[in-house]
């Protein structure tokens, strides 16, 4: 008698499953895949998971805040970095990503190779092992070729990169059309960026090896993964599934990996703020060594530069401590777990078919080791795709360095001078009703008005922060005009030197002209280099004369005395109709102080100088006199006039000095007094 089983319709419905499986696997497997490369990539190395919920003690700065870039700031800086299809940078980047898939499959085609070659090893045939090594070495030269390659466009990507991103900040960095965007960066700016050396040299840099190392970093393992995945569902049926297999196992392993990472943006990014710090303390002492050394501040400044260094040296510590156990779990799950798991799906097969009684397979071996390299590729590309993650993280915290710094930039660029309160005019300087103020907008003049005309030289007094430096920031247009009118010459009429003078990197020539180029000197006709050495006569630099072409250290060659009158040279040359001179001649002799006020104005030039000394008064028109308390007076000067009130003024003083010392001389003289008087009596 039959007897209906009634498992019959659920295995005719496994049955007909299976059979869909099998016509489909490929496309099942591939999409597996897939899936799985995306669920590794975006959740392995989760720097905001854990770290997130605790906060590092250790980091000497805010480290709390994660480093980020909004769309606007990554389409700038990706922009910056590859202008246009046609650029460079483009070129190299499609050349590179040609070379990866180039290498992938080759790497595919010689763990075949090797497989083969050990199969026909055990199998003991000589011929056919010879010819494979014989295509196995061939193979050898496109490899080594596009290995080299790779690296080649990777160096010249960049370098292209590299020189993209300065170009693109220096040309908001330091304009063409002469806006002092830099001092607005440092002075000015909300976010106060002193750093800027270290982000256009140190973080450029680091960006564009980055971003030329992240093609490889993505493309590659993801390129690998998929193709030795495919070529082991090619395997056999178990092969694939093994791999997906271990591709889940990879999968939950790296989400084992995320209680041990640390967050890579943040420690990136502050370990270059605090680079920084150490750099411009360093940068400190080379700027200011003279006066530190007279002041014999070297303890203080070492004491600076030792928190610096410790600092920067205790996060080093900090962060070598979470990377190293972050580095401990990876690779004891990368090699170790994922490689025994590689291990048993490539043996499973062998020990099956002999418990199955199947009959022994001569390619067992060569299988095995083709397996086996497929799986450790496929293991080796999860690994880079789990370090492409922390790298990529890397990249951000380098990225939003820079990219503060464009936006910073482009901001100042977008805002502009200020200037709708300004007008110029080469023939006169007029304050009308301005507001003098400094940019954290604490007043210094509320109405500020007065105006004097080419051959009205004018002095400017007044004690320290009375708003004299303020004065000539506005002149200079580098603050802006925000209540009342301002009209300047424009700024080839107007020149300034300040008490400590500049001295640039070049000739003694470079040092007269600028901040004109040597090609601009030559362009014009009307001064030569006999004019140059006539200058350097007149202010007593005669001994300089033959090294007018010279490149010297100018800072140490020549004293303060010295540098300020080559700094006067620079006025000669440029012959503006205004100059201030803002204690330029306080380290020069008197004789020959007057004797560059004189030559200066003889040459046409209206001077607004800070002088405190009373020989130069006489040199002046006007005067403008800051009381330190939000007042001001301006007049004409009667220098002959005020220099006898000045030495009145002297004498009374010292008179007044005096006072103490003639009542305790005459306290004295009444005591010797009285005493003799006793002496008589008796």
């Amino acid at each position: 008698m039959l007897t209906s089983n009634p498992l019959e319709p659920s295995n005719a419905i496994a049955l007909r499953l299976f059979n869909v499986y099998k016509s489909n696997r490929s496309l099942f497997l591939n999409t597996s895949y897939l899936i799985l490369i995306t669920a590794a990539f975006s959740r392995a190395t989760n720097s905001d998971a854990g770290s997130s919920k605790r906060k590092d003690k250790d980091v000497v700065k805010d480290t709390s805040k994660h480093p980020k870039l909004s769309r606007e700031s990554f389409f700038r800086l990706m922009k910056t970095a590859m202008p246009g299809i046609t650029d460079s940078t483009a070129v190299y980047l499609i050349a590179h990503l040609g070379l990866l898939v180039a290498r992938a499959l080759l790497t595919i085609k010689v763990a075949s190779l090797d497989g083969k070659l050990v199969g026909a090893l055990v199998s003991k045939r000589l011929k056919t092992f010879a010819k494979l090594l014989l295509y196995w070495m061939l193979i050898g030269i496109p490899a080594a070729t596009v290995n080299s390659l790779l690296s080649w466009t990777r160096e010249k990507m960049s370098s292209s990169i590299r020189s993209n991103l300065n170009n693109g900040i220096m040309d908001d960095y330091l304009p063409d059309n002469m806006d002092p965007n830099y001092y607005s960066l440092i002075q000015l700016s909300d976010k106060k960026i002193k750093d800027p050396n270290q982000r256009i040299t140190t973080d450029i840099s680091r960006l564009s090896d980055a971003l030329s190392n992240l093609p490889g970093q993505l493309l590659k393992p993801t390129l690998d993964l998929l193709l030795c995945a495919q070529e082991l569902s090619k395997s056999g049926v178990g092969n694939g599934e093994g791999t997906l297999l271990l591709g889940l196992l990879a999968h939950f392993s790296t989400m084992i990996l995320r209680v041990f990472s640390p967050p890579f943006a943040k420690l990136a990014s502050e370990r270059a703020n605090l680079e920084g710090q150490l750099r411009f303390a360093h940068s400190k002492i080379v700027n200011n060594s003279e006066e530190i050394a007279f002041l014999r501040g070297h303890i203080r400044e070492l004491d600076h530069i030792d928190y610096n260094y410790y600092g920067l040296e205790k996060f080093l510590k900090m962060e070598y401590w979470k990377r190293a156990v972050h580095e401990i779990a990876q690779t004891f799950i990368v090699k170790y777990l994922w490689g025994a798991a590689g291990l048993v799906l490539c043996s499973a097969p062998i020990f099956i078919s002999k418990y199955l009684g199947e009959p022994p397979n001569p390619n067992h071996a060569g299988d095995f080791i083709t397996n086996r390299r497929l799986l450790m590729s496929a293991s080796d590309s999860l690994d880079r795709l789990i370090y492409s993650r922390r790298f990529l993280l890397s990249v951000v915290g380098h990225a939003t360095r820079v990219s503060d710094f464009q936006d910073e930039l482009h901001a100042i660029k977008k805002a502009g001078r200020n200037t709708q309160n300004v007008t110029y005019s080469n023939d006169e300087i007029t304050f009308s009703h301005v507001r003098l103020l400094t940019p954290a907008d604490v007043t210094l003049i509320e109405d500020l008005d007065f105006s004097i005309k080419q051959g009205d030289h004018l002095l400017i007094a007044g004690p320290n922060g009375s708003g004299k430096s303020s004065l000539f920031r506005m002149l200079g247009g580098l603050w802006p005009v925000k209540k009342g009118s301002l009209k300047i010459p424009n700024s080839e009429n107007m020149f300034y030197l300040p008490q400590r003078a500049y001295l640039c990197e070049g000739t003694l020539k470079e040092q007269i002209i600028y901040p004109h180029s040597l090609a601009q000197f030559k362009a014009n006709k009307s001064t030569t280099d006999e004019d140059l050495k006539d200058i350097l006569r007149l202010l007593k630099l005669e001994e300089f004369v033959d090294d007018l072409n010279s490149t010297k250290e100018w800072n140490e060659e020549l004293s303060t005395g010295a540098q300020q009158r080559l700094a006067m040279a620079r006025l000669y040359y440029h012959k503006p109709k205004f100059a201030v001179l803002d204690e330029c001649t306080s380290a020069v002799a008197p004789d020959m102080e007057q004797f560059m006020y004189k030559h200066a104005q003889s040459l046409g030039i209206t001077v607004l100088s800070v002088a405190h000394r009373s020989a130069l008064w006489h040199f002046h028109k006007y005067i403008l006199k800051f009381d330190g308390k939000g007042k001001y007076i301006f007049s004409k000067l009667d220098a002959e006039k005020r220099l006898k009130f000045e030495k009145e003024r002297l004498l009374l003083e010292k008179s007044l000095r005096d006072v103490p010392l003639l009542k305790e001389r005459l306290s004295e003289l009444k005591r010797v007094s009285n005493a003799q008087h006793k002496k008589y009596l008796k």
